[in-house]
């Protein structure tokens, strides 16, 4: 996490506490949202994994108040579940 948080500060110097958390959760979720777009076999997981890795790398080093933050980590890491329910529900058939 330590190798995170000084890429992350390379970019957004004064990230830290709830931030810098914050900012580690959309750097990860955007890393995960990157593997499941590779790995999709499925059109609708597909997308939703393409949006959470946009909108995980748009926020990740955004000028953002904590809060927004945490909201945007929240929308991006639903993003991401909701890409690999989809390929689950629809590669297993109805």
């Amino acid at each position: 996490m330590e190798d995170l948080a000084i890429q992350i500060q390379q970019f957004v110097p004064d990230a830290a506490g709830e931030e810098l958390e914050y900012r580690i959760n959309l750097y990860k979720a955007r890393d995960h949202a990157a593997m499941l777009r590779g790995q999709s076999t499925i059109l609708q997981a597909f997308q939703l994994a393409c949006d959470a890795h946009e909108a995980a790398g748009e926020f990740v080093y955004a000028d953002m108040s904590p809060d927004r933050l945490k909201l945007a980590a929240t929308y991006v890491r639903n993003l991401v579940h909701a890409a690999f329910l989809a390929e689950q529900l629809l590669t297993e058939g109805v």
